[in-house]
């Protein structure tokens, strides 16, 4: 069991978990996760606080009432669980009706989302309730670990070991494993003319155009693929980088050069996030869309996959695009998303996944696809996933969605084009594995990790800091 540090003291003692029900960004309550399961929620109790659980908050993953009654939880009806509490959590925001339900200086800590429904914030400070967004509570400082390091650290060493222009690269990745997920994740913008994640079993003929402006990286131990394919590209591209051979010649030194050298970032990603998961759920259903509805396509080797955006929800696409079958995912950077660019990707793609992320300032101005590309260009059946979602006051970059959709009505058509837009896309087929992953940070963030949220958010971490909203 962890143990308080001897200066701290428990302040939000008096906890309650929330059921899910009807919300605004949970039309007709499907939304069934719970904000910490019962082995959690005993953790927390052996920390020394007390937990109240509205009755069935966990019975649409599986856990039952008296499973949390085993963990020591107070079991409460709706209205008596939202009155006085120190500390409320929940999965989502709450409805506006149960905000008045609230005692003054409650900390409510749930996925907030205030640039969506800033009303709703509104109402809770009207209040004096405090919100704490989970979605806001970041690493601090973050963190690589050494397999996420090695692949970023392989291609940037090639990059610099070849006289030539990296825009004037086309750089392919074959196969999928940590280091190759790593190094697709981080390009820095360097402006490739594409970059590509292929099919360990993709045939030389459908990679398209083989030549010396093309680099390749793999990774021997993950790689099953045929050695046909292999020789091809040596005979044909720039290069062929194993990963693996590089890491046994020169892994443990370039870790030490890097750890010396670089000084990690103050703020890093998101604690509490299925973000991968995201990326993940999404793609799948695009997949389904384009066999199921749109018909567009019968196995995805069929597919033309295009993700717009490299970071962590992008990566869960292009994971899932591979784990399908797909041959070949076109990963989009700065560079191949902008206006006379991306034309050149979408115009017959079959499944586009949209997982680029807009700075506030830009969002409802700018759209990477826009309704000229899905009228003119984009092929009819075809499936737009938009990962990143909004609303009307935080619009994402698909110009079409104008605002999420949800498990009701999952999508809509446009032009003959396919778009899913859906608020929480773990909820999608991964709802007790995501449920699970949400409850062990969030426990994390209350009595584990540097922020303690239990024993108080005023003299807190700047990361908690950050995340009051």
């Amino acid at each position: 069991m962890n143990k308080l540090p001897m200066q701290k003291k428990i302040v939000l003692k008096k906890i309650g978990i929330a059921k899910e029900l009807e919300s605004p960004e949970n039309p007709g309550a499907l939304e069934k996760r719970v904000a910490l399961n019962p082995g959690d929620v005993q953790q927390l109790i052996d920390f020394g606080c007390e937990v109240f659980l509205e009755k069935g908050a966990g019975e649409g993953i599986g856990y039952s009432d008296s499973s949390y009654e085993k963990a020591g939880a107070f079991l409460q009806e709706h209205e008596e669980l939202y009155s006085e509490k120190d500390l409320l959590l929940k999965f989502k925001g709450p409805a506006l009706g149960d905000i008045d339900l609230m005692k003054k200086g409650t900390v409510l800590f749930c996925m907030l989302h205030a640039n969506s429904f800033p009303d709703r914030v509104t109402q809770l400070k009207g209040k004096h309730i405090i919100p704490l967004a989970m979605e806001a509570v970041y690493e601090s400082p973050k963190h690589f670990p050494d397999d996420q390091v090695l692949g970023k650290i392989c291609v940037q060493k090639t990059l610099e070991s070849l006289d030539v222009s990296p825009k004037e690269l086309n750089i392919f990745f074959l196969g999928y494993s940590i280091h190759i997920e790593s190094a697709l994740k981080r390009p820095e913008n360097r402006f490739f003319e594409s970059l590509s994640l292929c099919h360990d079993a993709i045939s030389p003929k459908d990679i398209g155009p083989v030549d010396k402006s093309c680099l390749f990286f793999y990774d021997s131990k993950a790689y099953k693929g045929n050695n046909e394919t292999l020789e091809f590209i040596k005979e044909h591209a720039l290069a062929l980088v194993d990963f693996n051979e590089f890491i046994l010649d020169q892994g443990k030194v370039a870790i030490r050069e890097y750890r010396e050298s670089h000084e990690p970032p103050r703020q890093g990603g998101r604690k509490i996030n299925c973000l991968h998961e995201t990326g993940r759920a999404g793609c799948r259903y695009g997949f389904t869309l384009a066999k199921e509805v749109s018909k567009k396509i019968t196995h995805a080797k069929e597919a033309k996959v295009v993700v717009l955006g490299y970071g962590n929800v992008g990566l869960g696409a292009v994971h899932e695009a591979y784990e399908q079958g797909a041959q070949k995912i076109s990963v989009l950077t700065e560079r191949t998303t902008a206006k006379g660019e991306i034309e050149t990707f979408i115009k017959d793609a079959t499944i586009i996944v949209n997982g680029a992320e807009q700075p506030k300032r830009l969002r409802g101005k700018n759209y990477i696809i826009t309704k000229e590309h899905v009228k003119n260009l984009i092929p009819k059946g075809s499936v737009v996933i938009d990962l990143v979602g909004g609303s009307p006051t935080n619009r994402s970059a698909v110009e079409s969605v104008m605002t999420c959709t949800f498990l009701t009505d999952p999508y809509f058509e446009e032009e003959g084009v396919l778009f899913s837009a859906l608020w929480g896309w773990p909820m999608m087929g991964m709802m007790k594995e995501s449920g699970d992953k949400y409850s062990s940070q969030i426990l994390s963030v209350l009595i584990e990790d540097d922020e303690l949220v239990v024993t108080g958010i005023e003299d807190s971490t700047e990361s908690i800091k950050g995340a009051m909203v």
